[in-house]
């Protein structure tokens, strides 16, 4: 409030020299002017009254969805550390001292906490999404494409060796050609397509997958339970090398063409991975020794194509009864 009572101290200080450089040219006090000086002092003091009734109304409201996060939060079991301390910094960095004129920042209770922050993510999925197609329409996934999916989405969809760390970006929709109606068909993300950055970060290491090559990029402001956020860009031609620093959106590589049974497409996986942790890293294998892996954004139910209640959805619930879990919408806290 400090602010707000500032800026009304310094409107009083103004009205009040103005009314002074009018007396000093030696015109008389009447009561016209006296009675101006106490109209504008009474709108001051409303107004500041108004601002600080405003921002009463806003530490409240941020209390009250405070307490409605930590009890959705204790009532799905997940760990609370750091949670209140999260939502203060994101509120204090949204309003600015809790500026009355400002939207309330709201944390999204469907947006998972292992996944990078979601502005960045929303901008980076605008961004490729451009990069895909002019006509483009939303993204399309199989379940096996999915976040946590036990079973490959190509050739005879093998179960995995591990549950899928990530998302595979393969598929696309966009409007029908030379249709009236809102009919949408669906292709397949082009190899070649450009892959960015999502936020700042430095090239933690380059290595080689089962398609192309894998970039481990590290984002050392982002920080969960002692855990460093690493972007994985799985199956692209890289353009950088390690010890590269990146500014958000800088490319990173393409998407890689396919000489296997997999076709071409982009991994992206949200790997925390403890501080110092990712000099021995030089492959996926020491990579799912040291990540904890977390679904890097939340797909919702209408871009999974086909029912989840054929077989792959069957070996899907299956897998997730066996763990206490659940996969919804490609979204589940973690693998590991």
């Amino acid at each position: 409030m400090a602010r707000q009572r500032l800026a009304a101290d310094r409107m009083r200080l103004t009205v009040e020299s103005a009314l002074g450089d009018y007396l000093d040219e030696g015109e008389s006090y009447d009561e016209q002017c006296s009675a101006q000086l106490e109209a504008t002092s009474r709108a001051i003091e409303h107004l500041t009254a108004a601002h600080e009734k405003s921002a009463a109304a806003a530490r409240a409201a941020v209390t009250a969805e405070r307490q409605e996060i930590g009890r959705t939060v204790a009532s799905l079991g997940l760990p609370t550390e750091g949670v209140a301390t999260e939502l203060d910094a994101a509120i204090l960095d949204a309003n600015g001292l809790l500026n009355p004129k400002l939207s309330l920042l709201r944390e999204r209770r469907d947006w998972p906490r292992w996944a990078p922050p979601e502005a960045d993510v929303r901008a980076w999925e605008r961004e490729f999404a451009a990069a895909v197609a002019p006509d483009f329409l939303g993204f399309r996934f199989t379940p096996g494409m999915l976040f946590g999916a036990p079973l490959q989405w190509w050739s005879s969809r093998r179960p995995r060796r591990t549950p899928h760390e990530g998302l595979d970006f393969h598929l696309f929709a966009r409007r029908r050609a030379g249709s009236d109606e809102p009919e949408e068909e669906v292709c397949t993300i082009p190899p070649g397509t450009c892959v960015r950055s999502i936020r700042p970060g430095v090239v933690a290491a380059v290595f080689a997958d089962f398609v192309a090559s894998t970039v481990l990029v590290r984002h050392d402001d982002v920080v969960r339970e002692g855990r460093v956020l690493h972007t994985v860009w799985g199956h692209v031609t890289a353009a950088v090398a390690a010890g590269d620093e990146l500014r958000a959106r800088q490319m990173i590589g393409a998407i890689a063409p396919s000489r296997t049974a997999a076709p071409a497409h982009l991994h992206l996986s949200a790997a925390w991975i403890p501080a110092g942790a990712t000099a021995d890293v030089g492959g996926w294998e020491q990579l799912l020794a040291v990540a904890k892996f977390g679904c890097p954004t939340v797909v919702d139910d209408g871009s999974v194509l086909g029912s989840k209640a054929g077989a792959n959805g069957q070996e899907l619930r299956a897998w997730e009864a066996a763990r206490g879990t659940r996969v919804h919408g490609g979204f589940c806290e973690t693998v590991n």
